[in-house]
């Protein structure tokens, strides 16, 4: 599907002005400079009762001008207006659904089924694009041809859309992205990545609920190179009530079970030591039973994924943590 133009679109809602309302990106040319075609790009919204926020992103990805894109949304079944935004934008989505799910990675699994993109991308329904953001992930993919994972700098706002700061990306080592805030960090929008290689890894593992970013980069860190641009790609709306803030104990239990899964018992043991210094933090501002052995805490992870190795494996080290935390 070609892009459409903003004078094909619906008109905004009354009172919304500038991107993605009446401002549209630059309009790529048909055909690559040395006349091939340009690679098919496919964007999955995952989204839930996000009707607020919901229409800025979808234009944000129809508005980017480009001439081979593939757009999917795969809605959790919505109970707010989310239905009839989609519908309002239904002649140039590829593919939608609106029917429950078991989450965000449940979502991406599922909607990347419908798309056989060359390059992929994830649009949550509560951020969007920047203008021409499809055009800056391509020059840099140009730049770097072979690698697997193009992003770019995104900027935070507030639910009202007011600015807060521009969040820049990096990579400081590619055999360490599960190291999350270390090794690695960026938003898991405004980027592209490769789809053969998405396809090759396996794609979304939707037992990962609130980390199955980082668990699929960590897969697709061992295709090849990630890259990023300080060049703004993305608006990220900051919200207290998102999944992985509520879940911040969750996030670092499935990093603890991704990375001793992929091969960085390491990283798995720095993160284990993590989610107990949360854990216990949590105890001391709000006491309350809780599992008093590492094996029952542990299964406050995702059931199936840490399997009893990862015990076994980190048993003396998660006691050597302990001892230290409760020490100090």
């Amino acid at each position: 599907m070609h892009c459409p133009t903003l004078a094909e679109l619906p008109p905004p809602p009354p009172g919304k002005t500038g991107w993605p309302w009446t401002e549209e990106s630059s309009t790529f040319p048909a055909d690559q400079p040395d006349g091939a075609p340009w690679p098919k790009i496919g964007i999955v919204t995952p989204s839930f009762n996000q009707a607020d926020y919901l229409e800025q992103s979808i234009r944000s990805v129809l508005l980017q001008g480009y001439p081979n894109l593939d757009y999917v949304i795969i809605d959790g079944g919505s109970t707010d207006q989310s239905v009839a935004v989609i519908r309002k934008y239904e002649r140039w989505i590829t593919f939608w659904v609106s029917e429950r799910d078991q989450g965000c990675s449940d979502a991406c699994a599922k909607g990347f089924t419908h798309t056989n993109g060359d390059l992929l991308g994830v649009m949550n329904g509560d951020d969007f694009f920047a203008p021409d953001a499809f055009a800056k992930l391509l020059t840099l993919r140009q730049t770097h041809p072979d690698h697997v994972f193009w992003g770019g700098t995104s900027v935070e706002l507030d639910l009202a859309g007011n600015q807060i700061k521009a969040k820049q990306p990096y990579v400081r080592d590619q055999n360490a992205v599960g190291n999350w805030g270390v090794g690695m960090w960026c938003f898991g929008v405004g980027i592209l990545f490769d789809g053969p290689a998405y396809r090759d890894v396996g794609g979304f593992d939707p037992r990962f609920r609130v980390a199955c970013d980082v668990e699929l980069w960590i897969r697709l860190a061992k295709k090849g190179k990630f890259t990023f641009t300080s060049e703004t790609t993305a608006f990220v709306h900051h919200n207290p009530q998102s999944v992985s803030r509520i879940n911040e104990m969750r996030n670092d239990m499935e990093l603890v079970a991704a990375n001793f899964l992929h091969g960085h018992p390491d990283i798995a043991r720095i993160k284990m030591i993590r989610y107990f210094k949360i854990w216990l933090q949590s105890l001391k501002a709000n006491p309350s039973p809780e599992p008093d052995s590492a094996e029952a805490i542990l299964s406050l992870a995702p059931p199936g994924i840490l399997v009893r190795a990862l015990l076994r494996r980190l048993a003396s080290n998660v006691k050597q943590g302990l001892r230290g935390l409760f020490r100090r």
